[in-house]
């Protein structure tokens, strides 16, 4: 790893911190972080400008049943919504891009947003599309692979 993505990782983490995060590092790849709030995690990669956040939702048994209405309501999300939705067997990943290297202001708006985004996203997911999202979140690993109940 880069000096330069040492010293952003770093100030990350040090504003997460600040935002009342907990933040964990990842074992299995040194430009990560683990950004924890009220048991809910968010996986960040740091590149030399910018970084990479995510977050990920089981889906129920019936999103896998009703596939097709689950991945259309996701393609009409992924056209309104800031942060970009991927699907797999079991998962859904929000994700959100941080654009240049950290800045303190820009960075706590970034954090702001992917906060209302996932909130909401959350929130729908409770209320409007009944069953098809458990809003269990988890870790996401440096190779996408998800990890429950870190």
């Amino acid at each position: 790893m880069s000096d330069t993505i040492q010293v952003q990782k770093e100030l990350y983490k040090n504003h997460l911190e600040f935002l009342g995060y907990r933040v964990e590092y990842d074992t299995d790849d040194e430009q990560a972080i683990v950004a924890i709030a009220e048991g809910k995690q968010t996986f960040l990669r740091v590149f030399t400008y910018g970084l990479c956040a995510r977050r990920g939702y089981r889906t129920s048994a019936k999103a896998q049943s009703e596939r097709w209405a689950f991945l259309e309501f996701v393609n009409k999300s992924n056209k309104t919504s800031i942060t970009k939705m991927y699907v797999d067997e079991e998962w859904v990943i929000n994700e959100l891009w941080y654009l240049h290297a950290y800045e303190k202001v820009s960075f706590g708006e970034f954090m702001s947003i992917l906060q209302e985004e996932a909130d909401g996203f959350e929130e729908f997911f409770l209320s409007k599309i009944d069953g098809l999202v458990e809003v269990e979140l988890l870790f996401i690993n440096a190779r996408n692979k998800a990890i429950p109940g870190k």
